[in-house]
């Protein structure tokens, strides 16, 4: 729950959440991959991406969109974004756009 109520949170980190809720880094991290079965770096990663996709459909500047999903530098924004979905986030929003074009 804190992941997904924080994921856009540029401090939110294991050790955080883990100071947070009293329990070592280490538990935590084997809790958390046990719950999702996904490691918690890689889950705040996939929140931060899938809200990205949806801002990107917005006016805001590319960089804007990563400081708003939890990312102080815009060059990892567009690196992790890249790595995730196989494009760079000005990519993703010409071809979303393209598609709802032709959808209306």
């Amino acid at each position: 729950r804190i992941v997904d109520e924080r994921y856009c949170d540029a401090s939110l980190s294991l050790n955080s959440v883990a100071e947070e809720v009293g329990i070592s880094q280490s538990h935590l991290s084997r809790v958390f991959h046990e719950a999702t079965g996904v490691r918690f770096v890689d889950y705040v990663i996939g929140a931060r991406v899938e809200r990205a996709k949806v801002l990107l459909a917005g006016p805001d500047s590319v960089a804007q969109i990563g400081r708003d999903v939890g990312y102080n530098n815009s060059h990892s924004f567009q690196r992790i974004f890249k790595q995730w979905t196989g494009v760079t986030p000005s990519e993703y929003r010409s071809t979303a756009r393209a598609e709802s074009d032709r959808k209306t």
